[in-house]
This record gives C-alpha cells, sequence and structure tokens, in this order.
C-alpha cells in the first residue's frame, strides 16, 4: 500500500481517496485493466498525459475516483497536460513520490511540470473532487490568454441537482510563468468550493494578476490561506485599480477568504485585488489592496519585510515579526502539513506564508 501520502485536516473532503486506493498500478498494467484501475504511478510526460486521458470523459478508468501518483524529476509539457473530466467524479494529482510510488519527497520542486518557455503548463476541467498538490509548475507561456502556467475550470455539475466541484490547490511551487494577457502563474474560475493553501509563487509575468487568479461565479466558496507571493513582476500600466499581484474576483455574491497570506516584494502596484465585497481579510502581510473595501478586515500587517533566508529560499528567518501570528482556526481549514511537510502548527500557533517553523530552529537562523 502506501507510506507517506498527504495528510489532511478534519475539515477535508478526501473520502474517496481512502476508500478507493487499492494500490499502486502502473500506466501499462491500468491500459489494460480498465475500470479496475484507481491508481496510477507516473514516471514520465508520456505516461502523464496517457493518464489523463484515462481519466477523462472518454477515457477507460472514468467513472469512479482516480489518483496519479507523479515521481520525482521533470515532466515537460509538449504541448498542454489536459484532462477534462466532467462525469462528476474524483481526480488527485500529487507529486514528488520514488519509481515505486511507495514513498514522497514533499521537498517543493521534487516534481517538475516545466513548459519550457513555449506552452502552457497544466488545463484541467472538472465538475467533481480535483486536488493538486506537492507539484512544481514552471516555465509556463501562454499569450493570448490566461494563466500562463495553468489554468483549472470547476465546470457546472451534470446533472444540476449534484453538488457543485470542489477543488484543492496544495503545497505547490508556480515559477517563472508568463503571459502577454491577464494572470501569469494560476488561473481558477467557475463555481464551487476552492481550498488554496501553502502554495508558493515566484517569478510569475504578466501585465495584470502575476500570480494568480482566482474569478468564481455567484454561490461558490474560496478559501486561500498562507500562500506566499514574492519576486512577481506585473507589467502593465499602473492604474487606480491594478495591476494586482494577485486578484479574487466574481460576478456575484461568494464567500471569500484570505487569511495569512504573504504578498511581499513584487513589482506592481498593489498586491491583491479584491472585486467582492464579501471578502475577508485576516493575518496577511501586503503592501496594498485595489478594488472593493473588504467585508471584515483585522490582524494584516502592512508592507514588513517578512525576512525571508534569501538567495531563493523563502523560509522565515528565526528574527521574522511573521512568526506565531497567524490566525487560528483558519476558515475552511488547513492541511495538517506545510508545503514540505512539516507540522502546519508550533505550540499551538501558526506562522504567516507557505513554511512553517518547529523546533529546528539552529544558530544560521531558520528552519532546516
Amino acid at each position: 500500500m502506501f507510506t507517506n501520502l498527504r495528510s489532511h485536516s478534519s475539515h477535508r473532503r478526501f473520502g474517496l481517496r481512502a476508500a478507493l486506493l487499492h494500490g499502486v498500478v502502473s500506466l501499462a498494467m491500468a491500459s489494460s485493466a480498465s475500470v479496475c484501475a484507481s491508481t496510477y504511478c507516473v514516471h514520465n510526460a508520456g505516461e502523464l498525459q496517457a493518464a489523463l486521458v484515462d481519466v477523462g470523459n472518454l477515457g477507460i478508468a472514468n467513472g469512479h475516483a482516480n489518483t496519479l501518483l507523479l515521481t520525482s524529476g521533470t515532466f515537460v509539457a509538449t504541448p498542454t497536460f489536459f484532462v477534462n473530466q466532467t462525469s462528476g467524479f474524483e481526480i488527485d494529482i500529487s507529486g514528488g513520490y520514488d519509481a515505486t510510488c511507495s514513498t514522497q519527497d514533499r521537498t517543493p520542486g521534487a516534481t517538475k511540470l516545466d513548459g519550457g518557455g513555449v506552452t502552457q503548463v497544466l488545463s484541467v476541467q472538472t465538475n467533481g473532487i480535483f486536488s493538486l498538490t506537492h507539484i512544481t509548475i514552471q516555465n509556463g507561456l501562454r499569450n493570448g490568454s490566461a494563466g500562463g502556467g495553468a489554468q483549472i475550470y470547476l465546470a457546472p455539475p451534470q446533472p444540476s441537482t449534484n453538488p457543485n466541484p470542489v477543488v484543492t490547490i496544495d503545497d505547490n511551487f508556480v515559477r517563472n510563468n508568463s503571459t502577454t494577457y491577464a494572470s501569469g502563474g494560476l488561473t481558477v474560475y467557475g463555481k464551487g468550493t476552492l481550498h488554496f493553501d501553502n502554495n508558493l509563487f515566484v517569478g510569475n509575468t504578466a501585465p495584470n494578476a502575476a500570480a494568480w487568479a482566482i474569478s468564481m461565479d455567484a454561490g461558490s466558496v474560496v478559501y486561500v490561506s498562507n500562500n506566499t507571493m514574492t519576486g512577481n513582476t506585473n507589467t502593465g500600466a499602473p492604474t487606480t485599480t491594478g495591476p494586482p499581484t494577485s486578484s479574487i474576483n466574481s460576478g456575484g455574491t461568494i464567500g471569500a477568504y484570505l487569511v495569512n497570506n504573504i504578498s511581499y516584494a513584487n513589482t506592481g502596484a498593489y498586491d491583491f485585488y479584491i472585486g467582492v465585497n464579501t471578502a475577508q481579510l485576516f493575518n496577511n502581510d501586503y503592501t496594498a489592496l485595489s478594488g472593493l473595501v473588504p467585508a471584515s478586515s483585522s490582524g494584516n500587517v502592512i508592507g514588513i519585510d517578512p525576512q525571508f533566508v534569501g538567495a531563493g529560499d523563502y523560509h522565515l528567518q528565526a528574527t521574522s515579526p511573521l512568526l506565531d501570528i497567524g490566525l487560528l482556526p483558519v476558515p475552511g481549514g488547513l492541511p495538517a502539513l506545510d508545503i514540505e511537510g512539516h507540522s502546519r502548527t508550533f505550540a499551538n500557533k501558526i506562522d504567516l506564508g507557505a513554511y512553517q517553523h518547529g523546533d529546528g530552529i539552529f544558530a544560521n537562523g531558520f528552519e532546516l
């Protein structure tokens, strides 16, 4: 069976994954096993795209929950990795596994999906349960449309009486993606519930919302917690409403919670564009907002240097003012672990951003 699979808090809805994991099935075995397969151990880009076809609407594994475990290494997207699954079932994609998919390395960057600077990395359409964890999305390019790194569409449920989609994007590293249109790193849109936690966005470029953009239909709920955004560049001309590093928007009433995030040292006029009047911002570190006035806002710190370790290391130093000042409990819940597998809290306190310190702070000033 499995060891070191991702832990979830009691708030999360992942019962199908636990119930349906029979064992690791290689892609070749899954192709012949038809509907019996539920878990793929994926070793290269060709196997990944074939697995995504299998679990999509026309694939042999459609009709039940499926899990794709990606081994450590670089998967080059030629073309974009794509899945369209709108029959209401579950797809979970997680990276960092060894060759047999029995143990997992949670280090950010262990599994890289790479656009090579010529294509968007990942495109997903789902109306069921979908999760993306422990994946690096890098070097994507998508001119003329949003989501240089990845885009995820929460499609209407079929039939309409089914629950809305639930999407979880946790513990990912999104870096060096770009677009000449809208958002650079990651775009999520549609209707449903979105959990967006413990992600790191670095070096993404776009005219607007260089790091990420979330645009959800009325009736959706969005939880954006403990993400770190730094070194992203907005290339659009500054205006009174943008461009921001990240944006959350809707054409109607949604639940929107931004909690314990760090947005610091990005190039652009604003850190967050707030396009919903129901947004609640708690205990974030940012410099400026644009758009609508949040419905609730407290515990935020403005323009505080997080004191990252530096040289590409986004842990907080032992002297960081952002240690232990996060909001608990977090609306919507959090994974039990941070982006690299450490406990998400320490002594019943939580840090801002994707990394959590623990009892391993040494004289060099940062957590190992």
